[in-house]
């Protein structure tokens, strides 16, 4: 919602232009007024991580998740005949912007004795024939430029998007994102216990982030 709304509205937060507060306070409230007070996400949710999550969704005793690639080989494995699909969470103008985090890469230690043979596989690697092997492997989109490939998965619909560049990666674009990351989620569930609002989890956000950049 804040992203599609307006893409540099982090860059204003990591610059001091703006504020946490300001950006994220309605869309905090937005979610919790629909997923929380209507009781369709609980306390129950807390203590389970994402494999448990992954395996209550095969095993038909969560109706939705958030997830992405990763999670069809399991889905599929626990329970091949399941129907499902997938949606992106569009703001009030029905715009989408897909949430996304880095992959893991390759690349040469610089400590390495072998760094011709690391170069070789590398150059194994950047092959196309090799490109789409990888891909089928992880499931995800690959963005090479000529390289042509299906998913084969319910994620076929968003494939363009990931191409196109329709994606966002908060947790790269944030400034101290992997403390205001952890701040983000341990707020949310103090909002989801009782023991904090929803509307101070922005102002919790920008305390955090006066804090790490000192």
């Amino acid at each position: 919602m804040v992203i599609s709304q307006e893409p540099d509205a982090d860059d204003k937060i990591n610059n001091g232009e703006s504020t946490y507060a300001e950006k994220y306070t309605e869309p905090f409230k937005l979610w919790y007024d629909d997923m929380v007070a209507t009781g369709l996400y609980s306390q129950m949710a807390l203590g389970l991580n994402s494999d448990q999550v992954i395996d209550m969704f095969a095993n038909e005793e969560v109706a939705m998740i958030h997830g992405g690639p990763w999670t069809v080989s399991t889905i599929e494995q626990k329970n091949p005949d399941l129907a499902y699909d997938l949606f992106a969470i569009a703001d009030k103008d029905g715009n989408c912007v897909y949430p996304g985090a880095l992959n893991v890469g390759m690349s040469i230690s610089t400590s390495t004795e072998h760094e011709e043979a690391c170069r070789t596989f590398l150059e194994f690697m950047q092959r196309d024939e090799n490109i789409l092997k990888w891909q089928k492997v992880s499931n995800n989109a690959i963005i090479v430029e000529g390289v042509d490939y299906e998913m084969g998965t319910v994620f076929e619909k968003v494939k363009e998007d990931a191409i196109s560049g329709n994606f966002y990666l908060p947790q790269i674009a944030w400034k101290n994102s992997s403390g205001i990351y952890k701040e983000v989620l341990t707020g949310i569930q103090d909002a989801i216990t009782g023991a904090d609002t929803i509307e101070n989890i922005p102002v919790r956000m920008d305390e955090k982030q006066a804090e790490l950049s000192q």
